[in-house]
């Protein structure tokens, strides 16, 4: 009886695992894509494009592929050929996940530097005064000569959200100069 009781501790376990990872996932998809999409389309000067959440989508298809696997071992408790027919579903599905995360990193990076591109940013390149080392992340400027503004990457000190919105303010202050 103990036995039967940790191993339905432990597939319970699995289970709240799994279905909380797999929410976390999502919402962090839908809350980075959203912000994401508003920076691109607010128009400001200078962006920061991170696509670190490209690799959710197979996550999120890796957890859900776990909860069923923890309902196929609930199912291993009270029906053997329920449990048969399971698990190969499960590691199918768990599978798809695995490749989906590679397919995901590059199609979503794909998907916001084209979204850049076409609301006319311009991509810092690593030769410029503005630029990362991270991998995920890449600053865009609506023109390119933002990228090499020396005021500008004083201000950046790295990716962080305060540093971006006060480089644009800056930047926004030069381009009203200018006018």
């Amino acid at each position: 009886m103990a036995f039967l009781i940790k191993k339905l501790a432990v597939v319970t376990t699995m289970a709240i695992l799994s279905v909380a990872g797999t929410l976390y996932a999502s919402f962090s998809l839908v809350s980075d894509a959203t912000s994401q999409s508003e920076a691109i389309e607010n128009g400001t000067p200078l962006i920061v494009i991170k696509t670190f959440h490209s690799y959710l989508p197979g996550t999120i298809i890796i957890g859900a592929g776990l909860f069923l696997c923890s309902m196929a071992l609930y199912a291993i408790l009270y029906r053997e050929t329920l449990y048969k027919k399971l698990m190969p579903i499960c590691n199918w599905i768990v599978l798809i996940g695995i490749i989906t995360i590679p397919i995901g990193g590059v199609g979503i990076s794909y998907y916001w530097h084209y979204e850049a591109k076409n609301n006319g940013y311009v991509k810092c390149g690593l030769l410029d005064k503005i630029s990362t080392t991270k991998m995920h992340t890449s600053y865009w400027g609506k023109e390119k000569s933002f990228c090499n503004n020396i005021q500008v990457a004083k201000i950046i000190s790295g990716t962080s959200m305060q540093d971006l919105e006060r480089a644009n303010s800056y930047l926004q202050q030069q381009i009203e100069e200018k006018k």
